[in-house]
């Protein structure tokens, strides 16, 4: 995996300073952040940036030179949970967590080759000109839904 730039890195050196709080004390920063301040919205990414570059990591084995650009969508994932959580109903780190992970497996999905050509017809189509035809022909044939 690549490494992430001095960027991210200062972000999660600095997310260390919440370490102390209580859920309690999270619970209300989030709820702060709810206002829409920038300066409050920022500690909310700060204090749960670790949480979600563990989520990256994970990722970042499907697209590992864009590492940097996960840590951009997972905090497009903590932005859009902080105004969409409703306290009382769960912790916000669940409800967190399943927002940055929406929002990366979407930027993967986005990002990533959508059809995969197996070995076996790349292959036989370099061979054999017509093996694309055939291909297409049996694929046109299985899709008709008529019987």
């Amino acid at each position: 995996m690549r490494t992430i730039s001095n960027y991210w890195r200062s972000f999660l050196d600095n997310s260390m300073d919440f370490k102390n709080y209580t859920e309690a004390q999270k619970h209300a920063l989030v709820i702060k952040a709810k206002s829409g301040e920038s300066k409050d919205i920022n500690n909310v990414i700060q204090m749960f940036i670790c949480k979600a570059y563990v989520q990256v990591k994970q990722y970042a084995k499907y697209m590992p030179d864009a590492v940097d650009d996960l840590m951009s969508e997972a905090c497009v994932g903590i932005i859009k949970s902080i105004y969409k959580w409703e306290p009382g109903r769960q912790p916000f780190i669940f409800y967190m967590s399943m927002w940055v992970r929406a929002a990366l497996s979407a930027y993967v999905a986005k990002n990533k080759a959508p059809v995969h050509i197996p070995q076996h017809h790349y292959k036989g189509a370099t061979q054999d000109p017509g093996a694309w035809e055939d291909t297409r022909e049996a694929i046109n044939g299985y899709s008709s839904f008529e019987s």
